[in-house]
């Protein structure tokens, strides 16, 4: 039987978004492990584990940490050798004068300090790999894992963490980025927040300022336990999705509810009745692009003489119900009719 202080502590763990990303990667990943790659001035690297952290000794320390918790096993998969004097793994045979390889003595490429066997230094490498005793204490906590094996089964096709290039320039990172088959048919974002208390409304604003500039079809933003009042009006306002429940289960059920099948979510003709059922505002926007064919918001401000900032508020408007799409062409933002 688990002792309470260690579910205590994993569970602490498993608050943490970062773990929650970093283990959903590995159990959507072929191998289930992560290997190292070799790095000639850093020994060894984890660049998977690094694109979630700020470096190689905190990808490191993520990785020791759920060792520790008993979440992954870490085993040697090889060693490395390195310079004594400079940690460089950059290591070369001496040649004689003549040109030719000398013994097994080895000159450093990098600092130039001459090493004899007696010298190098020899360091095991690690991967690390889902412990199978832990793993079933916490797969029903794996939010990510779950939620990246819920959209796949859906037609899906994942990436996590994903990234979406906004009007701005700006590239912005999402938890998931999903979408079907046809990735030019749109797709969906999905950010998540697991927490000891209630979430505050702060998730869904910085949400909201990510969904703003990349305009996907559709924004979904999972929370567990529970986002505040304050949290779920803002994330209405903001045509997010917004998914509560204090298990995997719970929210699994009721990400079913918001979240249809891959072929469904894409862009959607904008035919004569559905212009007419639109705003005016809007209707006029559109109308203004059909005529155009391809424009960007400025463009389209000078058909309908207003402000630029307001036209491109609406284009990502008729963006996010599916009728136009945006994309950009070097350094223009444009919008057209679905085909």
């Amino acid at each position: 039987m688990t002792e309470p202080s260690r579910l205590g502590e994993v569970a602490k763990v498993l608050r943490d978004r970062n773990v929650q990303l970093l283990l959903g990667r590995l159990m959507n990943s072929e191998s289930k492990k992560f290997y190292p790659i070799f790095d000639a001035d850093r020994g060894y690297r984890y660049p998977e584990v690094e694109k979630l952290v700020e470096g190689p000794p905190e990808a490191e320390e993520l990785l020791q940490r759920l060792v520790d918790a008993g979440i992954l096993e870490k085993k040697v998969c090889g060693e490395i050798t390195s310079c004594p004097k400079c940690g460089s793994s950059g290591l070369r045979r001496t040649k004689t004068s003549e040109g030719h390889l000398e013994g097994s003595s080895r000159l450093c490429s990098s600092c130039g300090f001459p090493i004899s066997p007696e010298n190098i230094n020899y360091q095991e490498v690690y991967y690390y790999a889902l412990d199978s005793k832990g793993f079933g204490e916490i797969s029903d906590h794996l939010f990510v894992a779950s939620i990246l094996d819920f959209l796949q089964k859906k037609g899906f096709k994942t990436e996590s963490p994903g990234y979406l290039e906004g009007e701005s320039g700006v590239v912005h990172e999402y938890d998931i980025v999903a979408h079907g088959s046809d990735i030019d048919n749109g797709g969906l974002v999905l950010d998540f927040e697991v927490s000891k208390e209630v979430v505050g409304e702060e998730r869904a604003i910085s949400m909201f300022a990510k969904v703003y500039d990349t305009t996907p079809l559709k924004a979904i933003l999972v929370v567990s336990p529970s986002i505040t009042e304050r949290g779920r009006k803002l994330a209405a306002q903001y045509r997010i999705d917004l998914v509560e429940g204090g298990d995997i289960n719970l929210l699994l059920k009721r990400l079913a509810k918001v979240v249809p099948s891959a072929d469904r979510v894409r862009y959607k003709s904008l035919d004569v009745m559905t212009l007419l059922s639109l705003p005016d505002h809007l209707r006029s926007t559109a109308m203004a692009l059909h005529s155009a064919g391809e424009a960007t918001a400025e463009e389209i401000a000078t058909v309908t003489g207003r402000a630029r900032a307001v036209e491109s508020s609406y284009l990502n408007q008729l963006v996010r119900m599916g009728y136009i799409k945006k994309y950009r062409k070097g350094r223009r933002v444009l919008f057209s009719h679905v085909d």
